[in-house]
């Protein structure tokens, strides 16, 4: 088998690639996803990331503030009743401007 004829030789060549004028241009392999810089959706998605990120920390950091503190610490609740709040509906609200803004 390995002095078969048909078989590839190493260091050896096989067909070369049939010749192709410029309208034969072979274009680039379209997939079925598109890029992700060029989908408008993305542009949605990273802001509703985003918002729910910043929410969760003054969430956190209300929670800390408060945990720390032996008295009442109001602005500690506000932050953290307040970023819980907005982790919660914002994106929501965010997804339906985005949906009525498209049509």
């Amino acid at each position: 088998m390995a002095n078969d004829p048909k078989s590839p030789q190493p260091g050896t060549q096989t067909e070369p690639a049939p010749d192709r004028g410029p309208d034969q241009a072979q274009e680039p392999a379209q997939d079925s996803a598109q890029d992700p810089a060029q989908d408008p959706a993305m542009g949605g998605f990273v802001l509703m990331q985003l918002t729910r990120l910043t929410a969760l920390a003054i969430a956190f950091y209300g929670a800390v503030r408060v945990g720390q503190s032996a008295q009442t610490d109001v602005g500690g609740m506000i932050c953290l009743i307040g970023g819980a709040t907005a982790f919660f509906f914002l994106p929501r609200k965010i997804a339906q401007w985005w949906k009525a803004s498209g049509d």
